[in-house]
């Protein structure tokens, strides 16, 4: 594999065990709690919700975008995730780290020049693969706050 993939894997490895380490922390009766409810800008999302989103935003991005494979995604539901349970939300995160590491493997120097039309949006497939890192870190950050909340509130 190419050292560069070999750093994007690791990266998002990392973020991934972040993500997992901090999913483990939750209780089971706040996996699915969210500190703001409602829409909009202000709404925030449950640790469920984040998981499921992060699941499904990279699957779409390995698949549809980069390897260029349809697949079925309703992002909608995605942010309505709720009494799923940590089990099914760690294998669904650990079928995205397989499916990853399998598109990324397959790539060549060439290939991540490659550029790539999708929505409303032009990137190279390199550009693509460092949207999903920065994807999985905002989205950490998220969940780091959503837990903090979580605790304050019990701890209140």
């Amino acid at each position: 594999m190419i050292k560069e993939l070999e750093s994007y894997l690791t990266a998002l490895t990392d973020l991934r065990n972040q993500l997992k380490a901090l999913l483990e922390k939750f209780p089971a009766e706040a996996i699915d709690w969210a500190p703001i409810k409602g829409e909009g800008d202000l709404a925030t999302n449950s640790a469920a919700a984040i998981i499921a989103h992060l699941a499904g935003s990279e699957a779409y991005n390995m698949n549809e975008v980069i390897a260029e494979r349809p697949i079925q995604r309703d992002r909608e539901a995605e942010f309505k995730t709720k009494g799923v349970g940590r089990a099914e939300l760690e294998r669904r995160f650990e079928a995205g780290q397989e499916n990853t590491k399998a598109i990324l493997s397959s790539l060549t120097s060439a290939q991540l020049d490659e550029i790539r039309k999708y929505r409303d949006r032009t990137e190279s497939v390199r550009q693509v693969i460092l949207r999903v890192i920065a994807h999985f870190s905002l989205h950490l950050g998220h969940m780091q706050l959503t837990y903090q909340l979580w605790q304050e509130r019990r701890l209140s």
